[in-house]
C-alpha cells in the first residue's frame, strides 16, 4: 500500500519534463486570455504553444503509436481526464523520464495542459530532450535561430517551438529517428482520416497547422498541394508549410485522358486532374509519368511498349521472362490489377510459371506490370530439396529418363537417348544461359533424379525439370500440372492403406492448401511456388499409386471454400482428442471460424452428418437436441481437467485406438540443457519476441526480448499458458544463469524435443530421434533428474487430423462429410469452373 501511495504522489506531481509554475499563487504562467482559450479540444489561434501540444510532439521523439498505446501509467492531475486527446501523450512524456524535471509541487494538482508554455518551461524541456537524446543544445539554438537560455515568463510561440523541434529532428536524422521531415503531395483525404499522397498512404494526428498560423481544418485543406510535414512512421504529426513546386508521378495507370481532363490510378486511388492544355490524342489504359501542380497536369509522358510472357523468376532486382530473359525494374516499378476493380498489388502478385501479366517496358527496364486476368491454375512449380530435405541447393544434379529426353538451354537443344545419365554442375555449358529445362520427348515419361534420394529411392517426376545456378548451389524446379502434383503428395502425406474416402479427403485438402500456397508465391526469387518438404506438403517422398491417382481424379478440381474463398486447409497426423484454433497455435489475427478447435467426439461427427442431410433452412429438433447434449465444449486450460483427459481418457473420441493418441517420455535436465544450447539462439533469431528473458528490477519481475544462447544448468520447467484446447503455448525454463519464457507451440516443441530419449506410444511401440516433441498437448511431472512428459497426438493440432479421417471413414462417412466435420461452415467448389 505504501508503494502505491508513493507512486500516486509521483504521478500527481508529474510535470512531464516541463517546469510547472505555481499557477494558483504566482503570476508568471503564460495564461491565454479567456477569449482565446481552448474549447472542445480544439486549439485556436493563440500566443503560446499549449503544453498539451508540446507533449504530443515531443512524445513522438520517443515512442511510435504502437509503443505508446502499451504504456499504462496513471496520472493524477485534477484538470486531466483519461478521455482527453492529450492524455496518452502526457503518459508517454512521463515514461520517457520527463517527471525528473519537477521543480516544485503544484499544491492543487493542476497542470493546465491547454494553456501556453513559457520560455522558462521550454528551456527546461529542450535541455532534457538534448540530454536524453545526446544532442548539442547550443547547436539546436543556433540552427533554429531560437534561444531560450534566458528563459522568462514570455510565451514560447508555435513558430519558436517548431523551429527548435525541427532542429532536434535534423540532429537525429543519422540516428534512426522516429520523426522525419518530408514533402508530400496530398492527393486525397477520406472520411476516416486516411491520407493519400505521392509517397503512399498516411494517417493524421489530432491537430494540423501551418508553422506561422493556426488552422481549424484538417489536411483536406491541402488536397492538390505539396506540403512540408513531420511524420512518425505512417502518421503525419504536423504540417509546416505549403511548398510551391510541381510534383512528378511516375508509372501511374492512365485510365482515361481526353480534352481537358484525365483520370489516373495513382498510389491506390482513382484521381481526376485538369489538363493545362487540351489533349489532341485521347489516352486509355496506358502507363506513363505525369507532372502536376495545384491539381493541374502540366505534362504527360506515356510508355506504350507492352509485352506478355511467361514469368520464370521474380526477385527484388529483376524479373526473368521466358523469351526476354532478365529485365530489371524501373526505380518506381508498379503493379496494377486491371481486371475487375482497379487495384495496386504487392510484388508477390506476379506469379512465376504464368503469363497473365503484361509488362510495360521503357529503356530496357520494367516500369509496370499489368495483371490482366484472374489466375487460372494449371501448373505448380516445386523446388526439389536435397537429401533428407536439408537444403534447397544441390552441388550437382544427375538425371535420366527411360525414354529419349531433351535439354533445352537458351535457343539450343541437346537430345539424349533413353536411360542416358547426364550430370549437371555449376560450370556446365548447359547453364551458360542461366537456366536449362529437361523434358521427355514423348511428353509423358518421367524424369528421374539420380542425385536425390527419398524413401522410395531415386524419385521420378512428371512434367519438366528446370535447373539454374545460384551463388549457393544449383536449384531444381519441377513444373508439373496441379492434379499430377497431387498424385505424389497423397502417398507422401497419408498411408494409401487408409482407403479411398480418406484419400479423397486428403486430395481435397492438399489441393486447397497447394492453391493458397501458389498464390503466396513464396519462392518467386528462385522461380518456384513451394518446396517438396513438410514446410509445405511432402511431395514424391513415396511414389504415386493407382489409388492416389484415382482419389485425385475422383475429386478433380475440388477445393474447400469459406465465404467463396479457398481456405488454407491445414492438417496434421493425430489429435489428442481435441484440436486447436489457428490463432492459438500461430497467433494469427482473425477468428478463422473454419479452423476452430473442438472435442473430437463421435457425437459431433453424427451431428455434422445429420446437418449435411438437411435441406437449406430445414429444422430438425432431434439434431438440435444432439448438438445441445453432446457437442459440449470443455475448457482444457484448467490443468487438472486436461491432465485427467490425458491420463484417464475421460472423454470418448474418434482416434483413441491410434498409437499416437497417447504417448510419454522422460527428459533429463542435462538433455534439456543441451537442447536449449543448440537451438535457443536460432529460435531467438527467427522471432525475438517469442523468447523472453526474465528481468528483476526493484523487486518486480518482467520479461524482455534479449539475445540468449544458454540459461546455464536447468533447475525447473513450468507450463505458463495452456489454451482451452489443451495446447501449451508458453513454458518457463528456470536455469542457474537465466530464466526464460518460451512462447508459441512450435518453440515449445522444439526446445523440449526428445532428441536422445525414447517416446513410448500407447501401443508400447518405441520412437527415437525426434527433433520435435510429438505435440504441444501435454502435462509435465518433475522427476529426480528432469521431467516426465505425458502427452497426446502428433502435429500442430489445427484443422484436419489424418488419423481422424481414417477413423471417420471406417465408420462409414463419405469424404464430403469428413471435410465438413473438420472445416466448419465450408463448401466444396471446383477450382477449374
Amino acid at each position: 500500500m505504501k508503494k502505491k501511495i508513493i507512486l500516486l504522489v509521483l504521478c500527481i506531481v508529474v510535470l512531464l519534463g516541463i517546469y510547472i509554475q505555481r499557477i494558483t499563487s504566482q503570476p508568471n504562467s503564460t495564461e491565454i486570455p479567456a477569449s482565446e482559450t481552448i474549447e472542445s479540444n480544439e486549439i485556436k489561434k493563440e500566443i503560446a504553444i499549449p503544453r498539451a501540444e508540446a507533449f504530443r510532439l515531443v512524445s513522438y521523439l520517443y515512442y511510435t503509436d504502437k509503443e505508446r498505446s502499451k504504456l499504462e501509467t496513471k496520472l493524477g492531475f485534477k484538470d486531466v481526464s483519461t478521455s482527453d486527446w492529450f492524455y496518452e501523450y502526457m503518459i508517454a512524456m512521463y515514461e520517457a523520464g520527463f517527471h525528473n524535471q519537477v521543480d516544485q509541487v503544484n499544491e492543487k494538482c493542476y497542470i493546465r495542459p491547454l494553456q501556453g508554455m513559457n520560455a522558462h518551461e521550454g528551456e527546461m524541456l529542450f535541455r532534457q530532450i538534448a540530454s536524453s537524446l545526446q544532442l548539442d543544445l547550443s547547436m539546436l539554438y543556433q540552427s533554429s535561430g531560437v534561444n531560450l537560455t534566458q528563459g522568462t515568463t514570455e510565451p514560447v510561440t508555435r513558430s519558436e517551438f517548431l523551429s527548435l523541434y525541427e532542429a532536434v529532428v535534423e540532429q537525429l536524422k543519422d540516428k534512426k529517428p522516429l520523426v522525419t521531415k518530408q514533402t508530400l503531395y496530398i492527393l486525397s483525404v477520406d472520411e476516416s482520416g486516411d491520407i493519400y499522397t505521392d509517397r503512399g498512404q498516411y494517417y493524421g494526428g489530432e491537430l494540423f497547422y501551418e508553422k506561422e498560423d493556426i488552422k481549424d481544418q484538417s489536411l483536406a485543406t491541402y488536397i492538390d498541394h505539396r506540403v512540408e510535414v513531420m511524420t512518425s512512421e505512417d502518421r503525419i504529426i504536423y504540417v509546416n508549410k505549403e511548398v510551391e513546386t510541381p510534383v512528378q508521378f511516375e508509372n501511374v495507370y492512365i485510365v482515361e485522358a481526353k480534352n481537358e481532363e484525365m483520370t489516373v490510378f495513382v498510389e491506390g486511388i482513382t484521381k481526376r486532374f485538369r489538363l493545362e492544355s487540351t489533349l489532341e490524342v485521347p489516352l486509355e489504359g496506358i502507363v506513363g509519368n505525369i507532372t502536376c501542380q495545384d491539381g493541374v497536369v502540366k505534362s504527360i509522358s506515356v510508355k506504350p511498349d507492352q509485352v506478355t510472357d511467361k514469368v520464370l523468376l521474380a526477385n527484388e532486382e529483376y524479373i526473368e521472362l521466358e523469351h526476354y530473359g532478365k529485365v530489371e525494374y524501373d526505380s518506381n516499378f508498379r503493379i496494377y490489377k486491371i481486371y475487375g476493380t482497379l487495384e495496386m498489388e504487392q510484388t508477390n502478385s506476379i506469379l512465376v510459371g504464368y503469363s497473365n501479366t503484361k509488362f510495360v517496358l521503357n529503356e530496357n527496364k520494367i516500369s509496370a506490370a499489368l495483371i490482366t486476368e484472374p489466375i487460372s491454375v494449371t501448373n505448380l512449380r516445386v523446388m526439389i530439396m536435397a537429401d533428407s530435405y536439408k537444403s534447397l541447393f544441390h552441388d550437382e544434379v544427375t538425371v535420366t529418363c527411360k525414354k529419349p529426353f531433351t535439354i533445352t538451354y537458351g535457343k539450343k537443344e541437346k537430345k539424349f537417348k533413353g536411360e542416358k545419365e547426364v550430370t549437371i554442375q555449376a560450370d556446365s555449358k548447359y547453364l551458360s544461359k542461366g537456366r536449362l529445362t529437361i523434358t521427355a520427348d514423348d511428353g509423358e515419361s518421367k524424369i528421374k533424379l539420380l542425385s536425390v534420394k527419398r524413401k522410395q529411392g531415386n524419385p521420378s517426376y512428371r512434367g519438366s525439370i528446370e535447373i539454374s545456378a545460384t551463388d549457393r548451389g544449383l536449384v531444381i524446379i519441377n513444373e508439373v500440372p496441379m492434379e499430377e502434383y497431387l498424385y505424389a503428395v497423397l502417398p507422401s502425406e497419408m498411408p494409401v492403406s487408409y482407403g479411398m474416402e480418406a484419400l479423397k479427403v486428403q486430395a481435397v485438402c492438399a489441393r486447397s492448401y497447394a492453391y493458397k500456397q501458389l498464390l503466396q508465391n513464396s519462392y518467386r526469387q528462385y522461380g518456384a511456388h513451394i518446396d517438396d518438404s513438410t514446410a509445405y506438403q511432402v511431395y514424391n517422398n513415396y511414389a504415386e499409386t493407382k489409388e492416389t491417382i484415382n482419389a485425385v481424379k475422383e475429386t478433380c478440381g475440388q477445393v474447400i471454400t469459406y465465404e467463396d474463398e479457398v481456405i488454407t486447409a491445414y492438417y496434421f497426423s493425430t489429435s489428442c482428442g481435441s484440436t486447436s484454433s489457428m490463432s492459438d497455435v500461430w497467433g494469427a489475427d482473425g477468428t478463422y471460424e473454419y479452423l476452430q478447435g473442438a472435442l473430437q467426439s463421435k457425437e459431433r461427427a453424427e451431428y455434422i452428418k445429420r446437418m449435411k442431410d438437411l435441406e437449406p433452412n430445414e429444422e430438425d429438433s432431434n439434431v438440435v437436441a444432439v448438438m445441445n447434449e453432446n457437442l459440449k465444449s470443455i475448457d482444457f486450460s484448467d490443468e487438472m481437467v486436461f491432465r485427467e483427459f490425458l491420463e484417464k481418457k475421460t472423454e470418448k473420441t474418434i482416434e483413441e485406438e491410434f498409437a499416437w493418441y497417447r504417448w510419454k517420455t522422460e527428459l533429463s535436465y542435462e538433455e534439456i540443457k543441451e537442447n536449449l544450447e543448440s537451438k535457443l539462439q536460432q529460435r531467438y533469431e527467427v522471432n525475438p519476441k517469442l523468447i523472453l528473458t526474465e528481468i528483476k528490477t526493484n523487486g518486480m519481475t518482467d520479461y524482455e526480448s534479449l539475445p540468449i544462447s544458454t540459461i546455464g544448468d536447468v533447475t525447473g520447467i513450468e507450463v505458463v499458458e495452456r489454451k482451452p484446447s489443451g495446447i501449451v503455448t508458453k513454458i518457463r525454463f528456470v536455469g542457474t544463469q537465466n530464466t526464460i519464457l518460451v512462447c508459441s507451440e512450435y518453440n515449445v516443441r522444439t526446445l523440449l524435443a526428445p532428441t536422445n530419449s525414447i517416446i513410448y506410444r500407447q501401443d508400447d511401440s518405441k520412437i527415437e530421434n525426434q527433433t520435435l516433441l510429438p505435440s504441444a498437448f501435454f502435462v509435465t511431472d518433475q522427476t529426480e533428474k528432469g521431467i516426465k512428459i505425458t502427452g497426446g497426438g502428433y502435429g500442430h493440432g489445427v484443422g484436419m487430423s489424418q488419423n481422424g479421417v481414417k477413423a471417420l471413414s471406417d465408420l462409414g462417412y463419405q469424404y464430403e462429410e469428413i471435410v465438413a466435420y473438420y472445416y466448419r461452415n465450408t463448401h466444396l467448389k471446383n477450382l477449374y469452373v
